[in-house]
């Protein structure tokens, strides 16, 4: 990849990524410079030693996934990519509105398929399946893959819960905490959501119960 290449070839690329922001913890804010339309973009980094050479003193260097920074982007404000180089890439403040909807699973407007997790690690499998065992109001957990109109396929963990909103927190952190045992990398996937099966779309939670669970009570 040279200078001129930039850094994320598809929107999916760029929304599984990793990037380096600066972060000004006094004003609880990140480091933006204005584009050429005079709007706010959001400066963002692929290379360590740029992003330090280029944050104002002040500001902390952090690295973070692009999707919670891209969520709460306010309207108005977009992202730029390796800024002042001959790859950089611009996101306007349309284009990131537009990409928002990838954030959550299954966005409306979109062709969306999915299916049972056809080889689950199984020392995540066990990992999972003990964070279920942990609570009494899990009722069952599945490991899925979908895909998002022509997305690569994304790891979905789901659980369902008869518990109120600090039990769901609990075992979605639980679950979280199954998948901190391995990495992307080994489940073959740039990306695992932790979802409630009430949070998901009418029609996906119908097929549900047809899929085979790593976990039932």
């Amino acid at each position: 990849m040279t200078d001129q290449t930039p850094a994320f070839a598809t929107k999916w690329d760029f929304l599984f990524s990793t990037v380096l922001l600066g972060f000004d913890e006094q004003a609880r804010q990140f480091f933006a410079r204005p584009g050429a339309d005079g709007g706010p973009l959001l400066c963002l980094w692929t290379d360590v030693e740029r992003a330090r050479a280029e944050v104002p003193a002040g500001y902390r260097l952090l690295a973070s996934p692009v999707r919670p920074r891209l969520a709460e982007l306010p309207e108005g404000v977009g992202m730029v990519v390796d800024p002042d180089t001959p790859g950089a890439l611009v996101v306007d403040a349309a284009y990131a509105a537009e990409l928002k909807r990838y954030v959550a699973p299954f966005p409306a407007g979109t062709r969306s398929e999915f299916k049972v997790w056809p080889v689950f690690p199984p020392e995540v499998r066990a990992a999972v399946v003990e964070a279920g065992r942990r609570y009494a109001f899990v009722e069952e957990v599945w490991a899925l893959l979908y895909d998002i109109d022509d997305s690569p396929w994304v790891g979905l963990l789901v659980y369902r819960t008869d518990g109120g909103d600090e039990a769901q927190e609990s075992i979605a952190d639980a679950l979280h905490a199954a998948l901190g045992s391995t990495t992307t990398e080994r489940l073959g996937v740039p990306l695992v959501h932790v979802v409630s099966a009430d949070d998901l779309p009418p029609e996906v939670q119908e097929l549900l119960p047809a899929q085979t669970s790593v976990y039932a009570r």
